[in-house]
Protein backbone atom coordinates (compact mmCIF):
# COMPACT_ATOMS: atom_id res chain seq x y z
CA UNK A 1 0.00 0.00 0.00
CA UNK A 2 0.82 3.16 -0.47
CA UNK A 3 0.66 6.71 -2.16
CA UNK A 4 2.29 8.87 -4.85
CA UNK A 5 1.36 11.98 -6.53
CA UNK A 6 2.63 15.16 -8.11
CA UNK A 7 2.15 19.04 -7.32
CA UNK A 8 3.07 21.87 -9.35
CA UNK A 9 4.45 24.41 -7.68
CA UNK A 10 4.65 27.06 -10.64
CA UNK A 11 4.49 27.02 -14.54
CA UNK A 12 7.78 26.00 -14.49
CA UNK A 13 8.46 23.67 -11.09
CA UNK A 14 6.76 20.27 -10.21
CA UNK A 15 7.47 18.45 -6.88
CA UNK A 16 6.95 14.52 -7.24
CA UNK A 17 6.67 11.76 -4.60
CA UNK A 18 6.03 7.94 -3.42
CA UNK A 19 5.84 5.93 -0.33
CA UNK A 20 4.67 2.41 -0.33
CA UNK A 21 4.98 -0.26 1.77
CA UNK A 22 4.88 -3.97 1.88
CA UNK A 23 4.39 -7.04 3.13
CA UNK A 24 5.92 -10.34 1.51
CA UNK A 25 6.25 -13.94 2.73
CA UNK A 26 8.32 -16.60 0.88
CA UNK A 27 7.12 -20.28 1.09
CA UNK A 28 7.79 -21.77 4.06
CA UNK A 29 8.31 -18.65 5.62
CA UNK A 30 6.74 -17.69 9.23
CA UNK A 31 6.96 -14.23 9.16
CA UNK A 32 6.52 -11.47 6.75
CA UNK A 33 8.93 -8.85 5.45
CA UNK A 34 8.35 -5.97 5.45
CA UNK A 35 9.56 -3.31 3.28
CA UNK A 36 9.41 0.46 1.64
CA UNK A 37 10.43 2.53 -1.24
CA UNK A 38 10.11 5.96 -1.06
CA UNK A 39 10.90 8.60 -3.44
CA UNK A 40 11.36 12.74 -3.82
CA UNK A 41 11.31 14.33 -6.93
CA UNK A 42 11.88 18.15 -8.16
CA UNK A 43 12.15 19.53 -11.39
CA UNK A 44 12.52 22.91 -12.95
CA UNK A 45 12.17 23.80 -16.70
CA UNK A 46 11.99 26.66 -18.54
CA UNK A 47 13.54 28.37 -22.00
CA UNK A 48 17.02 29.24 -20.38
CA UNK A 49 17.80 26.40 -17.66
CA UNK A 50 16.83 22.75 -16.48
CA UNK A 51 17.07 21.56 -12.88
CA UNK A 52 16.63 18.28 -11.59
CA UNK A 53 16.80 17.39 -7.92
CA UNK A 54 15.67 13.29 -6.12
CA UNK A 55 16.28 11.16 -3.60
CA UNK A 56 14.79 7.38 -3.12
CA UNK A 57 15.30 4.35 -0.72
CA UNK A 58 14.31 0.87 -1.50
CA UNK A 59 14.54 -1.33 1.17
CA UNK A 60 16.20 -4.98 0.71
CA UNK A 61 12.96 -6.80 1.26
CA UNK A 62 10.79 -4.58 -0.96
CA UNK A 63 8.43 -6.73 -3.51
CA UNK A 64 5.74 -5.59 -5.56
CA UNK A 65 3.38 -7.65 -7.83
CA UNK A 66 1.99 -4.93 -10.21
CA UNK A 67 5.50 -3.80 -11.44
CA UNK A 68 9.59 -4.84 -12.00
CA UNK A 69 12.29 -3.42 -9.72
CA UNK A 70 15.84 -3.72 -11.27
CA UNK A 71 17.27 -3.27 -7.69
CA UNK A 72 16.59 -3.22 -4.28
CA UNK A 73 18.16 -2.33 -1.11
CA UNK A 74 19.69 0.98 -2.42
CA UNK A 75 19.86 4.49 -1.60
CA UNK A 76 20.68 7.40 -4.03
CA UNK A 77 20.51 11.03 -4.72
CA UNK A 78 20.79 12.81 -7.93
CA UNK A 79 21.44 16.48 -8.92
CA UNK A 80 21.41 18.06 -12.76
CA UNK A 81 22.10 21.56 -14.09
CA UNK A 82 21.87 22.37 -17.72
CA UNK A 83 21.62 25.93 -18.98
CA UNK A 84 20.36 26.90 -22.46
CA UNK A 85 22.39 29.00 -24.71
CA UNK A 86 20.82 30.78 -28.23
CA UNK A 87 23.60 32.08 -29.70
CA UNK A 88 23.75 34.95 -32.56
CA UNK A 89 24.42 32.55 -34.65
CA UNK A 90 24.00 31.36 -38.50
CA UNK A 91 24.73 27.82 -37.81
CA UNK A 92 23.52 27.03 -33.93
CA UNK A 93 19.90 27.90 -32.80
CA UNK A 94 20.66 26.84 -29.58
CA UNK A 95 23.25 25.04 -27.48
CA UNK A 96 22.46 22.55 -24.43
CA UNK A 97 25.72 22.15 -21.87
CA UNK A 98 24.62 19.99 -18.85
CA UNK A 99 25.82 18.33 -16.09
CA UNK A 100 24.31 16.03 -13.12
CA UNK A 101 25.45 13.40 -10.55
CA UNK A 102 24.04 10.47 -8.83
CA UNK A 103 25.25 8.96 -5.95
CA UNK A 104 24.13 5.35 -4.53
CA UNK A 105 24.69 3.24 -1.82
CA UNK A 106 24.08 0.02 -1.99
CA UNK A 107 22.77 -1.66 1.01
CA UNK A 108 24.13 -5.31 1.35
CA UNK A 109 27.94 -4.12 0.65
CA UNK A 110 27.30 -0.61 2.13
CA UNK A 111 29.62 0.52 -0.86
CA UNK A 112 28.70 3.60 -2.70
CA UNK A 113 29.13 4.14 -6.76
CA UNK A 114 28.48 6.94 -8.74
CA UNK A 115 27.24 8.11 -12.31
CA UNK A 116 29.23 11.70 -13.19
CA UNK A 117 27.84 12.67 -16.91
CA UNK A 118 28.93 16.23 -18.29
CA UNK A 119 27.01 16.34 -21.92
CA UNK A 120 27.18 19.34 -24.81
CA UNK A 121 24.38 19.27 -27.48
CA UNK A 122 24.21 21.29 -30.35
CA UNK A 123 20.58 22.50 -31.76
CA UNK A 124 21.20 23.81 -35.46
CA UNK A 125 18.97 26.19 -37.71
CA UNK A 126 16.31 23.61 -38.89
CA UNK A 127 15.72 20.24 -37.18
CA UNK A 128 19.43 18.44 -36.75
CA UNK A 129 21.25 18.28 -33.51
CA UNK A 130 23.93 16.23 -32.41
CA UNK A 131 24.96 16.06 -28.80
CA UNK A 132 28.16 14.58 -26.83
CA UNK A 133 28.70 13.07 -23.38
CA UNK A 134 30.96 11.55 -21.02
CA UNK A 135 30.26 9.47 -18.03
CA UNK A 136 32.57 8.95 -14.93
CA UNK A 137 30.99 6.39 -12.82
CA UNK A 138 31.16 3.14 -11.15
CA UNK A 139 29.04 0.36 -10.32
CA UNK A 140 29.24 -2.31 -6.97
CA UNK A 141 28.73 -6.10 -7.73
CA UNK A 142 29.05 -8.67 -5.36
CA UNK A 143 30.43 -6.30 -2.97
CA UNK A 144 32.96 -4.76 -5.49
CA UNK A 145 33.21 -1.71 -7.19
CA UNK A 146 33.99 -0.92 -10.61
CA UNK A 147 35.18 1.45 -13.15
CA UNK A 148 32.56 1.64 -15.91
CA UNK A 149 33.33 4.63 -17.67
CA UNK A 150 31.87 5.63 -20.79
CA UNK A 151 31.21 8.24 -24.01
CA UNK A 152 28.43 8.60 -26.53
CA UNK A 153 27.70 10.86 -29.62
CA UNK A 154 23.65 10.74 -30.46
CA UNK A 155 22.43 12.72 -33.47
CA UNK A 156 19.07 13.29 -35.89
CA UNK A 157 17.31 15.19 -38.01
CA UNK A 158 13.69 15.74 -39.25
CA UNK A 159 14.32 15.49 -42.51
CA UNK A 160 10.77 16.26 -43.69
CA UNK A 161 7.65 16.09 -42.00
CA UNK A 162 7.69 12.43 -42.67
CA UNK A 163 11.10 11.63 -42.71
CA UNK A 164 13.66 11.39 -39.19
CA UNK A 165 17.13 10.04 -39.37
CA UNK A 166 19.31 9.25 -36.09
CA UNK A 167 22.53 8.21 -35.69
CA UNK A 168 24.19 6.34 -31.94
CA UNK A 169 27.16 5.82 -30.64
CA UNK A 170 28.42 4.48 -27.60
CA UNK A 171 31.74 2.92 -25.78
CA UNK A 172 32.05 2.13 -21.72
CA UNK A 173 32.78 -0.44 -19.62
CA UNK A 174 30.72 -2.76 -18.37
CA UNK A 175 30.71 -5.32 -15.76
CA UNK A 176 30.44 -9.18 -16.43
CA UNK A 177 26.96 -10.08 -13.91
CA UNK A 178 28.23 -13.58 -13.27
CA UNK A 179 28.84 -15.45 -10.48
CA UNK A 180 30.84 -17.42 -11.71
CA UNK A 181 33.65 -15.30 -13.98
CA UNK A 182 35.00 -16.99 -17.08
CA UNK A 183 38.70 -16.58 -15.49
CA UNK A 184 38.96 -19.48 -12.67
CA UNK A 185 42.30 -17.76 -11.57
CA UNK A 186 39.99 -14.84 -10.68
CA UNK A 187 37.12 -15.69 -7.71
CA UNK A 188 35.15 -12.63 -8.46
CA UNK A 189 33.65 -10.87 -10.72
CA UNK A 190 35.27 -8.21 -12.97
CA UNK A 191 35.27 -5.23 -15.81
CA UNK A 192 38.29 -5.71 -17.40
CA UNK A 193 36.56 -5.55 -20.56
CA UNK A 194 35.02 -2.80 -22.41
CA UNK A 195 31.16 -2.66 -23.30
CA UNK A 196 30.16 -3.83 -26.71
CA UNK A 197 31.17 -0.77 -28.70
CA UNK A 198 27.48 -0.07 -30.82
CA UNK A 199 26.78 2.26 -33.56
CA UNK A 200 23.63 2.50 -34.83
CA UNK A 201 21.10 4.29 -37.29
CA UNK A 202 17.42 4.62 -37.91
CA UNK A 203 15.42 5.58 -40.04
CA UNK A 204 11.77 6.55 -39.23
CA UNK A 205 9.26 7.36 -42.46
CA UNK A 206 5.54 7.92 -41.91
CA UNK A 207 3.01 7.84 -45.02
CA UNK A 208 -0.07 6.87 -43.55
CA UNK A 209 1.16 4.48 -40.84
CA UNK A 210 4.42 4.33 -39.04
CA UNK A 211 7.08 2.38 -41.01
CA UNK A 212 10.65 2.24 -39.28
CA UNK A 213 13.93 0.91 -40.29
CA UNK A 214 17.13 0.29 -37.99
CA UNK A 215 20.52 -1.37 -38.34
CA UNK A 216 22.95 -1.90 -36.29
CA UNK A 217 26.16 -0.50 -38.61
CA UNK A 218 28.89 -2.53 -36.39
CA UNK A 219 29.49 -3.97 -33.02
CA UNK A 220 32.11 -4.74 -31.19
CA UNK A 221 30.91 -7.79 -28.61
CA UNK A 222 33.29 -9.41 -25.60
Amino acid sequence: MGTDGQLRINKSSIFGYHGILSDSKESGQSTEDGGHAIGLDYSYGSNKLGIGLGFHDISDDFHTETGFITRTGISKVRASVGPKFYPNSKIFRRIDPRISSQQTRDKPSDLWETDNTASLRFIFQGNANISFSYEHSTEVFLAQRFDTNGWGIVGGSQVTKKLAISLFYNKGKSIRFSEEPLSRKRKRAHCDRVLPTVGQAECIYEPDLCRSFSRILFREDF
